[in-house]
């Protein structure tokens, strides 16, 4: 048992004695000779330089300027960067990927300044070898420099004080103590290099010029959104202006659909989890059949991102064709909250937006008939290039009217009454089955439809379903609600229109 007790005894010394060894060519002899803990080389023995203070460098330092190129192989796997003909820093296999340049920058100063915090020994036997984990080595790199010289660098074991790694150089029998700056360089995955940058292209100044910017959620199509041409648009101060193509019939929420368009202006997730993809890769992380894929064109570019469900913790993970899906991102909800927003959040509280230059015709229809009327709208320009409208008025009971560009003025109070009509900050609280039963004949209380001078037709109806609210469908699709008043306001408008009566938009009736 004596014996036991001394043996442990010893090797804690022996622990402890490296530690202060290491300590005190470290910190406390450069502080004591008012050196820097790096120094210039006094002289090269068999490949090793030896510093001012007695420290070693492996092999003599190498600049990245003088690096062409880097192989590590790991418990992760193998890689290699290089230096490429334009004298930049590609990963092998997987050209053109963006790495952080201030973790590169690390792994570069570590690959290439092997300043070895001591040495353990010389000649070390192969029972030593093993002693320190450098019999099987845990990992290695191999670094070639720009005039084709190799260095090969053996990681073993890590020290039982966790403050370095045992090393050596291959072919040499020395072994060295190099820092933990090995495990963040190293002894990392290569996806801790890589940026997880999804989308490019696009930047702060253009990212609103995006068309054709579709979500699916698994293989349906969920929304498409695109740009208004110069002749639909209706704010002449606008850049752009977005519609809404699929569904149609419904005006965007622009601030949710520019908040996501500049998400996709550069996307960066959170970490990069995974470079080179195979089918059971894409499986793994929900990416084979994606529950969400996200399109868009941007000049003469295509981009597709296949997304996750949302995980556990509230991330995603995501794949896009920028790499061609062999890059495989974690990111987090601030980027890509938006897919699991109910259909409501994406449109306008307003849906009847279109400008009144691009109306064809109007049509007001109520459940008992006694108003139907259909207006026939004309565009045209005067004499001074001005746009002018005009309208002819048939009414199903056999009134019919036509009003021309002097006293048009009252049917566009009538026009911005339709545009009033206002969807409100919640969808209905019905079941489908509730839905199903309340649309019906029996409750509807208004038809009004119009049609583009395009073809497009949009029809709503509203069907009251409370002493209160109306649920509003918008070509049969229905999970809004406008107050009663509001069918009652446009039937009694219509009939203003029909007699000559002054219309208030903003009034009640």
């Amino acid at each position: 048992m004596k014996i036991k007790q001394q043996k442990i005894t010893a090797i804690v010394l022996g622990i402890l004695f490296v530690a202060l060894v290491i300590v005190y060519f470290t910190v406390i002899a450069p502080m004591i000779s008012g050196e820097e803990a790096e120094t210039e080389p006094l002289e090269t023995v068999e490949g090793e330089v030896i510093s001012s203070n007695n420290r070693y460098l492996m092999f003599p330092k190498v600049e990245r300027s003088g690096i062409q190129a880097i192989e590590v192989h790991n418990e992760h796997g193998s890689f290699t960067f290089y230096r490429d003909a334009s004298d930049n820093f590609q990963l092998s296999g997987f050209e053109g990927m963006t790495y952080n340049q201030e973790l590169f920058a690390s792994f570069v100063v570590t690959a290439g300044n092997t300043l070895a915090m001591m040495k353990v020994t010389d000649n070390a036997t192969p029972e030593q070898m093993a002693e320190y984990g450098l019999d099987d080595p845990q990992a290695y790199w191999i670094l070639t420099t720009t005039t084709g010289e190799t260095h090969q660098v053996n990681i073993g074991d890590i020290l039982v004080t966790e403050g370095g790694y045992y090393c050596s150089y291959e072919g040499r029998d020395s072994v060295y103590i190099l820092s933990t700056t090995l495990a963040s360089t190293m002894l990392q995955p290569v996806e801790k290099l890589i940026m997880p940058l999804l989308t490019a292209g696009m930047s702060q100044n253009d990212y609103f010029y995006a068309e054709n910017f579709m979500i699916f959620h698994g293989e349906d199509l969920f929304i498409r959104l695109t740009n208004k041409t110069p002749e639909e648009m209706s704010n002449p101060e606008a850049i752009v202006e977005p519609k809404m193509t699929f569904p149609s019939g419904y005006e965007p929420n622009t601030e949710l659909y520019y908040g996501t368009l500049y998400n996709f202006a550069s996307m960066v997730g959170t970490e990069t989890v995974k470079i080179g993809t195979d089918e059971e890769i894409l499986k793994q992380y929900g990416l084979y059949e994606p529950a969400y894929t996200v399109a868009y064109n941007f000049n003469d570019y295509s981009f597709f991102v296949f997304v996750s469900e949302k995980q556990e913790d509230g991330t995603y993970y995501a794949t896009s064709n920028l790499y061609n899906f062999q890059l495989i991102a974690k990111v987090g909800s601030d980027m890509l909250g938006f897919l699991d927003e109910r259909f409501f959040t994406w449109i306008s509280d307003y849906p009847f937006q279109p400008n009144i230059k691009e109306v064809d015709t109007i049509q007001i229809l109520s459940p008992d008939g006694t108003t139907d009327v259909h207006f026939k709208l004309h565009h045209g320009i005067d004499s001074d290039t001005n746009p002018t409208l005009e309208a002819d008025i048939v009414s199903a009971d056999g009134r019919r009217g036509f009003i021309n560009n002097d006293y048009i003025s009252n049917f566009r109070q009538f026009y911005k009454t339709l545009l009033s009509i206002q969807l409100h900050e919640e969808t209905t609280p019905l079941t489908e089955e509730q839905i199903t039963d309340i649309v019906k004949d029996d409750n509807l209380l208004l038809t009004f439809s119009y049609k583009l001078l395009t073809g497009e037709e949009v029809e709503y109806k509203f069907y009251q379903y409370s002493t209160r609210r109306a649920l509003v469908t918008i070509n049969g699709v229905g999970e809004f609600y406008v107050y009663v008043d509001m069918s009652d306001k446009i039937i009694s408008d219509t009939e203003k229109v029909l007699v000559g009566l002054d219309i208030d938009s903003y009034g009640k009736k």
